[in-house]
Protein backbone atom coordinates (compact mmCIF):
# COMPACT_ATOMS: atom_id res chain seq x y z
CA UNK A 1 0.00 0.00 0.00
CA UNK A 2 1.08 3.54 -0.95
CA UNK A 3 0.76 6.48 1.53
CA UNK A 4 1.58 10.14 0.18
CA UNK A 5 2.04 12.43 2.93
CA UNK A 6 1.55 16.02 2.06
CA UNK A 7 3.52 18.79 3.70
CA UNK A 8 1.57 21.69 2.13
CA UNK A 9 2.19 25.33 3.28
CA UNK A 10 -0.32 27.24 5.09
CA UNK A 11 -1.70 31.25 3.79
CA UNK A 12 -3.42 33.53 5.29
CA UNK A 13 -6.20 32.83 2.68
CA UNK A 14 -8.31 29.57 3.24
CA UNK A 15 -8.65 29.53 -0.56
CA UNK A 16 -5.06 29.62 -0.73
CA UNK A 17 -4.78 26.86 1.18
CA UNK A 18 -7.16 24.42 -0.36
CA UNK A 19 -5.47 24.85 -3.80
CA UNK A 20 -2.34 23.94 -1.93
CA UNK A 21 -4.02 20.64 -0.81
CA UNK A 22 -5.32 20.24 -3.88
CA UNK A 23 -2.19 20.44 -5.80
CA UNK A 24 -0.32 18.19 -3.64
CA UNK A 25 -3.56 15.71 -3.71
CA UNK A 26 -2.91 15.20 -7.25
CA UNK A 27 0.97 15.10 -6.82
CA UNK A 28 0.62 12.18 -4.40
CA UNK A 29 -2.26 10.09 -6.92
CA UNK A 30 0.11 10.87 -9.93
CA UNK A 31 2.60 8.36 -8.06
CA UNK A 32 -0.43 6.16 -7.26
CA UNK A 33 -0.92 6.86 -3.29
CA UNK A 34 -3.81 4.93 -1.93
CA UNK A 35 -4.34 6.70 1.34
CA UNK A 36 -3.19 10.46 1.12
CA UNK A 37 -2.56 12.31 4.83
CA UNK A 38 -2.62 16.20 4.83
CA UNK A 39 -0.77 18.05 8.03
CA UNK A 40 -2.92 19.52 11.11
CA UNK A 41 -5.34 22.68 10.17
CA UNK A 42 -4.40 22.13 6.34
CA UNK A 43 -7.36 24.99 5.53
CA UNK A 44 -5.91 28.03 7.66
CA UNK A 45 -3.50 29.81 9.43
CA UNK A 46 -3.24 28.40 12.78
CA UNK A 47 -4.90 30.15 15.54
CA UNK A 48 -6.66 30.55 18.34
CA UNK A 49 -8.69 33.39 16.30
CA UNK A 50 -9.01 31.48 12.86
CA UNK A 51 -9.81 28.15 14.83
CA UNK A 52 -13.08 29.87 16.26
CA UNK A 53 -13.78 31.95 12.67
CA UNK A 54 -13.34 28.56 10.61
CA UNK A 55 -14.87 26.26 12.67
CA UNK A 56 -17.60 24.22 10.56
CA UNK A 57 -19.73 20.90 11.22
CA UNK A 58 -18.65 18.36 9.48
CA UNK A 59 -21.65 17.76 7.05
CA UNK A 60 -22.26 18.03 3.11
CA UNK A 61 -22.55 21.72 2.11
CA UNK A 62 -19.71 22.88 4.33
CA UNK A 63 -16.52 23.75 2.82
CA UNK A 64 -13.77 21.84 4.23
CA UNK A 65 -16.00 19.00 3.92
CA UNK A 66 -17.56 19.09 0.72
CA UNK A 67 -13.83 19.63 -0.69
CA UNK A 68 -12.05 16.62 1.00
CA UNK A 69 -14.93 14.34 -0.04
CA UNK A 70 -14.65 15.84 -3.80
CA UNK A 71 -10.83 15.04 -3.57
CA UNK A 72 -11.04 11.83 -2.26
CA UNK A 73 -13.93 10.92 -4.55
CA UNK A 74 -12.27 12.47 -7.88
CA UNK A 75 -8.85 10.11 -6.92
CA UNK A 76 -10.68 7.48 -5.54
CA UNK A 77 -8.70 7.24 -2.60
CA UNK A 78 -8.97 7.34 1.15
CA UNK A 79 -8.21 10.52 2.26
CA UNK A 80 -6.81 11.71 5.96
CA UNK A 81 -7.99 15.08 5.59
CA UNK A 82 -5.40 16.78 8.22
CA UNK A 83 -7.58 18.26 10.97
CA UNK A 84 -10.19 20.88 10.44
CA UNK A 85 -11.85 23.02 13.47
CA UNK A 86 -15.02 20.93 13.78
CA UNK A 87 -18.58 22.69 15.16
CA UNK A 88 -20.98 20.25 16.99
CA UNK A 89 -24.77 20.71 17.66
CA UNK A 90 -23.91 21.81 21.14
CA UNK A 91 -21.77 24.61 19.84
CA UNK A 92 -18.36 23.10 20.87
CA UNK A 93 -15.33 23.01 18.89
CA UNK A 94 -13.28 20.34 18.16
CA UNK A 95 -9.70 19.72 16.43
CA UNK A 96 -11.20 16.89 14.07
CA UNK A 97 -9.23 14.61 11.55
CA UNK A 98 -11.63 13.52 9.40
CA UNK A 99 -11.04 10.49 6.81
CA UNK A 100 -13.00 9.82 3.77
CA UNK A 101 -12.55 6.63 1.08
CA UNK A 102 -13.59 7.65 -2.63
CA UNK A 103 -15.57 10.41 -1.36
CA UNK A 104 -17.43 8.68 1.73
CA UNK A 105 -17.29 10.23 5.26
CA UNK A 106 -16.30 6.60 7.14
CA UNK A 107 -14.62 7.77 10.17
CA UNK A 108 -12.84 11.00 12.22
CA UNK A 109 -10.98 11.48 15.31
CA UNK A 110 -11.08 14.69 18.14
CA UNK A 111 -7.45 15.53 19.67
CA UNK A 112 -7.44 13.84 23.14
CA UNK A 113 -4.37 15.73 24.37
CA UNK A 114 -4.99 19.76 23.90
CA UNK A 115 -2.24 21.85 23.24
CA UNK A 116 -1.54 24.20 26.50
CA UNK A 117 1.64 25.17 27.27
CA UNK A 118 3.41 28.42 28.51
CA UNK A 119 7.47 28.08 27.77
CA UNK A 120 8.96 31.32 28.93
CA UNK A 121 9.71 33.87 26.46
CA UNK A 122 9.12 31.62 23.97
CA UNK A 123 5.42 30.37 23.15
CA UNK A 124 2.29 30.68 25.27
CA UNK A 125 -0.66 28.61 23.40
CA UNK A 126 -3.63 27.15 24.94
CA UNK A 127 -6.12 25.32 23.05
CA UNK A 128 -8.85 24.58 25.06
CA UNK A 129 -9.49 27.99 25.60
CA UNK A 130 -11.03 27.21 22.61
CA UNK A 131 -11.36 23.73 21.53
CA UNK A 132 -13.40 21.06 23.80
CA UNK A 133 -10.87 17.49 23.83
CA UNK A 134 -12.00 14.44 22.34
CA UNK A 135 -12.31 10.98 24.75
CA UNK A 136 -12.38 8.05 22.26
CA UNK A 137 -9.25 6.71 20.38
CA UNK A 138 -10.16 6.37 16.35
CA UNK A 139 -8.98 3.33 13.95
CA UNK A 140 -10.18 1.97 10.66
CA UNK A 141 -9.67 -0.51 8.36
CA UNK A 142 -7.57 -0.47 4.84
CA UNK A 143 -6.19 -3.16 2.64
CA UNK A 144 -6.43 -5.72 5.57
CA UNK A 145 -4.58 -3.14 7.73
CA UNK A 146 -5.61 -1.23 10.75
CA UNK A 147 -4.65 2.40 10.91
CA UNK A 148 -4.61 4.69 14.11
CA UNK A 149 -5.07 8.42 13.93
CA UNK A 150 -3.73 10.76 16.61
CA UNK A 151 -3.58 14.26 16.30
CA UNK A 152 -0.11 16.33 17.11
CA UNK A 153 0.43 17.03 20.77
CA UNK A 154 -1.06 13.25 21.10
CA UNK A 155 2.63 12.30 20.13
CA UNK A 156 3.86 12.89 23.75
CA UNK A 157 1.78 10.60 25.13
CA UNK A 158 3.11 6.69 24.78
CA UNK A 159 0.00 5.26 26.02
CA UNK A 160 -2.18 6.17 23.21
CA UNK A 161 -0.25 4.66 20.35
CA UNK A 162 0.34 1.55 22.69
CA UNK A 163 -3.82 1.29 23.23
CA UNK A 164 -3.60 1.56 19.44
CA UNK A 165 -1.04 -1.10 19.00
CA UNK A 166 -3.00 -3.26 21.20
CA UNK A 167 -5.89 -2.72 19.28
CA UNK A 168 -4.33 -3.68 16.26
CA UNK A 169 -3.09 -0.91 14.40
CA UNK A 170 0.06 -1.36 12.11
CA UNK A 171 0.32 1.95 10.92
CA UNK A 172 -0.26 5.65 13.54
CA UNK A 173 -0.58 8.37 11.82
CA UNK A 174 -0.12 12.12 13.27
CA UNK A 175 -1.56 15.19 11.20
CA UNK A 176 0.69 17.85 12.96
CA UNK A 177 1.19 21.46 12.93
CA UNK A 178 4.44 21.03 15.51
CA UNK A 179 5.81 24.20 16.83
CA UNK A 180 9.04 25.46 15.51
CA UNK A 181 10.21 26.03 19.43
CA UNK A 182 9.83 22.38 20.69
CA UNK A 183 10.59 20.84 16.72
CA UNK A 184 14.06 20.80 16.60
CA UNK A 185 14.41 19.04 20.40
CA UNK A 186 11.06 16.57 20.54
CA UNK A 187 9.81 16.02 16.50
CA UNK A 188 12.21 13.30 15.70
CA UNK A 189 12.36 11.93 19.05
CA UNK A 190 9.05 11.18 19.48
CA UNK A 191 7.79 10.05 16.30
CA UNK A 192 11.35 7.12 16.62
CA UNK A 193 9.61 6.63 20.09
CA UNK A 194 5.86 6.10 19.48
CA UNK A 195 7.05 3.93 16.61
CA UNK A 196 9.24 2.39 18.84
CA UNK A 197 6.72 2.04 21.55
CA UNK A 198 3.55 0.64 19.52
CA UNK A 199 6.19 -1.26 16.91
CA UNK A 200 4.27 -0.12 14.06
CA UNK A 201 5.12 3.00 11.65
CA UNK A 202 4.30 6.23 12.46
CA UNK A 203 3.85 8.78 9.40
CA UNK A 204 3.64 12.16 11.05
CA UNK A 205 2.43 15.28 8.74
CA UNK A 206 3.10 18.69 9.67
CA UNK A 207 2.89 21.96 8.06
CA UNK A 208 5.81 23.21 5.65
CA UNK A 209 7.37 26.31 7.52
CA UNK A 210 6.22 29.88 7.26
CA UNK A 211 8.27 32.32 8.57
CA UNK A 212 5.56 35.16 8.12
CA UNK A 213 2.88 33.58 9.95
CA UNK A 214 2.61 34.37 14.00
CA UNK A 215 2.35 30.51 14.56
CA UNK A 216 5.15 29.11 12.99
CA UNK A 217 5.65 25.12 12.02
CA UNK A 218 8.77 22.64 12.29
CA UNK A 219 8.00 20.75 8.50
CA UNK A 220 10.43 18.00 9.00
CA UNK A 221 7.66 15.52 8.09
CA UNK A 222 8.60 12.13 8.83
CA UNK A 223 8.25 8.60 8.33
CA UNK A 224 9.24 5.81 11.24
CA UNK A 225 9.21 2.14 11.20
CA UNK A 226 8.62 -0.17 13.73
CA UNK A 227 11.98 -0.84 14.80
CA UNK A 228 12.06 3.19 15.35
CA UNK A 229 14.31 4.10 12.12
CA UNK A 230 13.54 6.63 9.84
CA UNK A 231 12.30 6.06 6.52
CA UNK A 232 12.46 9.12 5.59
CA UNK A 233 12.17 13.18 6.77
CA UNK A 234 11.55 15.91 4.58
CA UNK A 235 13.27 19.29 5.12
CA UNK A 236 11.14 22.45 5.86
CA UNK A 237 9.91 23.40 2.38
CA UNK A 238 6.33 21.97 0.88
CA UNK A 239 7.11 18.78 -0.49
CA UNK A 240 4.82 15.51 -0.95
CA UNK A 241 6.60 11.95 -0.96
CA UNK A 242 5.27 8.62 -0.84
CA UNK A 243 5.87 6.07 1.47
CA UNK A 244 5.23 2.29 0.94
CA UNK A 245 4.00 -0.05 3.69
CA UNK A 246 5.85 -2.98 4.14
CA UNK A 247 3.48 -5.39 6.23
CA UNK A 248 5.73 -8.04 6.87
CA UNK A 249 8.42 -5.90 8.87
CA UNK A 250 5.42 -5.00 11.53
CA UNK A 251 4.97 -8.73 11.65
CA UNK A 252 9.05 -9.25 11.34
CA UNK A 253 9.62 -6.87 14.42
CA UNK A 254 6.69 -8.09 16.67
CA UNK A 255 7.56 -11.61 16.28
CA UNK A 256 11.35 -10.39 17.14
CA UNK A 257 10.76 -9.05 20.04
CA UNK A 258 7.19 -9.70 21.18
CA UNK A 259 6.06 -6.75 23.32
CA UNK A 260 2.53 -6.40 22.66
CA UNK A 261 1.92 -10.27 24.09
CA UNK A 262 4.21 -9.39 27.17
CA UNK A 263 1.88 -6.15 27.78
CA UNK A 264 -1.44 -7.97 27.57
CA UNK A 265 -0.24 -10.73 29.77
CA UNK A 266 1.40 -8.16 32.74
CA UNK A 267 -1.37 -5.66 32.79
CA UNK A 268 -1.82 -6.91 36.09
CA UNK A 269 1.33 -5.37 37.13
CA UNK A 270 0.19 -1.95 36.99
Amino acid sequence: MKIGLCQTMIQKEMDKNLESASKHIAIAHEQNAEMVILPEMFAIDYSLQNIKKSAQKLKSGEKIYDFLSEQSKKYNITLIGGTVAELTDDNKIYNTCPIFKNGEFIAKYSKIHLFDVDIKNKITFKESSVLSAGDKITTFDLNNTKIGVAICYDIRFAEQAIKMADLGCEIIVYPTAFSLVTGPYHWELTARARALDSQSYVCAVCTARNMELDYKTYGHSIVCDPYGQIVFQMGIEEETRIFEFNKNRVKEIREEIPMVNWRKANKACW
